[in-house]
């Protein structure tokens, strides 16, 4: 998350936005969030319901946690970029930045690091319903 937080005005500037949703109390997610002067949200999913949907839940980390995933959704809310991380190895945030100036060349360049399989608008509209039917989305 630090290394995404010294990208995020670059990101911005694309149009995206970052947001972390971790298994975390929102009170818990606030202060990390405060702690590491991060400039985008965290969002609490304590039921897990969300990242068990998506298929990222790590059920053998101290009783659930979601794997490290960035998706990144085109005008039309399809993923376009998803990049599937274990707890230990993340994705580096200038390969987020080399995929958006590829993007913004070719509208078609596509990046998945992920088994799972992605297919049309399904997981764009999952990973948008969400937010609004927890309340996520800012007002």
């Amino acid at each position: 998350m630090a290394a995404l937080k010294e990208h995020h005005s670059k990101i911005q500037e694309w149009g995206g936005e970052i947001y972390g949703v971790s298994v975390d109390t929102p009170e818990e997610s606030l202060s990390l969030r405060k702690k590491l002067d991060l400039p985008f949200d965290l969002l609490s999913d304590q039921s897990r319901e969300v990242i068990t949907l998506l298929d990222i839940l790590n059920a053998e980390e101290r009783g659930g946690l979601a794997y490290p995933n960035i998706y990144i959704l085109n005008e039309e809310n399809e993923v376009i970029f998803h990049s599937s991380d274990k707890l230990a190895t993340r994705t580096d945030p200038r390969a987020i930045l080399e995929f958006i100036a590829k993007h913004a060349e070719n509208p078609s360049h596509r990046k998945i690091n992920s088994k799972r399989k992605l297919e049309g608008k399904s997981l764009g509209d999952l990973l948008l319903g969400y937010p609004r039917k927890f309340g996520w989305t800012k007002k």
